[in-house]
């Protein structure tokens, strides 16, 4: 039985372990989304100095003033930029001002 409490996908050691278990690794993470509501990515590969360098980025771009942060519009394309007081209802593609 898994533990939903703390579930963790296990991504792949290699490229190859990756497409061999792409279908399952897919399988695991709609199952923690959906019923742990999280999950913990291990065996990605990701350095932690490369997550803690994207963490600081973050922490500088949203430290910044909200007039300097609303001159980079979020984008879906990039899924980049700042979303401030928007409500995106995803099922009907609309953008609704809160």
């Amino acid at each position: 039985m898994r533990n939903f409490l703390d579930p963790k996908v296990r991504i792949a050691y290699t490229c190859i372990d990756f497409e061999r278990r792409k279908e399952e690794i897919i399988e695991q993470l709609v199952e923690a989304a959906e019923n742990a509501g999280f999950l913990t990515l291990v065996d990605h590969g990701i350095s932690v100095d490369e997550i803690e360098a994207q963490f600081a980025i973050s922490r500088a771009f949203f430290g910044l003033s909200l007039e300097t942060k609303g001159k980079t519009p979020h984008s879906r394309k990039t899924n980049n930029g700042l979303e401030y007081m928007v409500r995106l209802l995803e099922s009907w593609n609309v953008e609704l001002e809160i």
